[in-house]
């Protein structure tokens, strides 16, 4: 029982088996609730769920799992490639969650009502750890995820054994509900391939979780080595998800604004020193929010009501629409730099958090210029023909220079037809 109650806690590996310096972060950075937000968060998305109770299963050798816009962002294109090579029947895809579009789901309404069997046990447990182990802090974060991978085991293993994939493609390495997909595929001797969805930092698991993992770089790989053991079989492949952005043709785009793109950390008044600085040079700025800051836009479109700012919706807008129509892009810790700077756009790096700082070495290899905190080098934002340092590119992006520059996704479906073979 014991192990149990330890192995489900270990799948949501950012609340209950990372640093408590680095959950006090991801705490600040989400937003810090408590215990009864947590299970009252728990049974509203269970009733959410209700939403979608009738479900197909299709079977296929190669399957695509994803539970958030951004994972499924990154495989779209590569299931799209798969699909060209080998016909509409192959290469399916399957969403965790309700809201996303896919072909096939996994209802979650299934997982909850799974996991109410062991409510009671998991509450039990989970108080015990918080008034002896003086856990409060992880509880008061994960409780509700935690309850539900209770129910997650249980109806993605019924799922996968109706599917009986051979390899199954994912862009995350840390949500839980993932974890529990590669603990099942693990048992069931299932191969699974692990595609980024963005850089990577050093509290992540290491990737020996997958059989095979396709990196945008050595940058990438740097970090994992660090971490601990890697996939048997580790290749560079270069950024995917940008490949079609990345054939887009020069001048396709209207360059119109300075933009700055924030993330969940940003401070207030960086922001309005940062902003201000370029309003006095008579210059508008674009600002996107973190989707996860779209709760709050109110509050913050009231605080920077007076200056010269239009707003960039991240739930409505396309990402690289908003790179690609400005003329500099202006960020914090945020792979958006190296995005934008691998589609051209001069990038700057601007301290807007209280985080360390040039996290990702952006501005260490040359991607991105900073913007000193007094702003006295401010004008060059408006250098728009910055260019970027290729060789810091190509660390971060191993197609840079290549001659698969722009078709990543055609070298990684190689990979996955080459695993396949492999298993028949």
């Amino acid at each position: 029982m014991v192990y149990m109650f330890k192995k489900l806690k270990q799948f949501d590996y950012l609340t209950f088996s990372t640093t408590d310096s680095y959950l006090k972060y991801r705490i600040f950075c989400q937003g810090k609730h408590g215990l009864i937000y947590r299970v009252t968060s728990y049974f509203y998305n269970f009733i959410k769920s209700f939403n979608l109770f009738r479900f197909k299963v299709k079977k296929s050798d190669v399957i695509f799992i994803y539970s958030t816009e951004n994972q499924k962002k990154s495989l779209d294109l590569i299931q799209e490639r798969y699909k060209e090579k080998h016909g509409e029947s192959c290469g399916v895809s399957y969403s965790l969650k309700n809201k996303l579009k896919s072909n096939y789901y996994f209802p979650e309404v299934y997982s909850y009502l799974v996991s109410l069997i062991f409510f009671p046990v998991a509450i039990i447990e989970s108080l015990y750890s918080i008034f002896f182990k003086k856990d409060y802090d992880k509880y008061a974060h994960g409780i509700d995820r935690y309850i539900l991978s209770f129910g997650q085991y249980i109806t993605y293993w019924l799922f996968l054994s109706f599917i009986k994939p051979k390899i199954i493609m994912l862009s995350n390495d840390h949500n839980s509900e993932i974890r529990v997909v590669l603990s099942i595929a693990k048992k069931k001797g299932i191969k699974t391939i692990y595609v980024q969805h963005a850089s990577p930092n050093s509290q992540l698991p290491p990737l020996e979780q997958f059989d095979k993992s396709l990196l945008d770089g050595q940058a990438s790989l740097d970090v994992y080595d660090t971490i601990g053991k890697l996939s048997e079989d580790v290749e560079l492949v270069g950024i995917s998800k940008l490949d079609k952005v990345k054939r887009a043709k020069k001048g396709a785009y209207s360059r119109e604004f300075v933009s700055i793109a924030i993330n969940a950390s940003f401070e207030m008044p960086n922001l309005i020193s940062l902003i201000k600085g370029i309003n006095t040079l008579g210059e508008v700025v674009r600002l996107r929010l973190h989707p996860g800051q779209m709760g709050n836009q109110n509050s913050i479109k009231k605080q920077l009501n007076g200056l010269d700012v239009v707003f960039n919706d991240p739930t409505k807008d396309d990402l690289f629409d908003f790179i690609l129509t400005s003329k500099s892009l202006i960020a914090g810790n945020s792979n958006i730099l190296l995005e934008a700077a691998l589609l051209n756009i001069p990038t700057y790096y601007a301290r807007l958090d209280n985080s360390e700082f040039d996290y990702y070495g952006f501005v260490k290899n040359k991607i991105s210029v900073e913007i000193k905190q007094d702003l006295s080098n401010i004008t060059q934002v408006f250098n728009i023909n910055e260019v970027s340092n290729k060789q810091g590119l190509k660390y971060y992006d191993n197609s840079v220079g290549e001659s698969y520059f722009g078709y990543s996704n055609e070298l990684i479906c190689d990979h996955i037809d080459d695993l396949l073979n492999k298993c028949n």
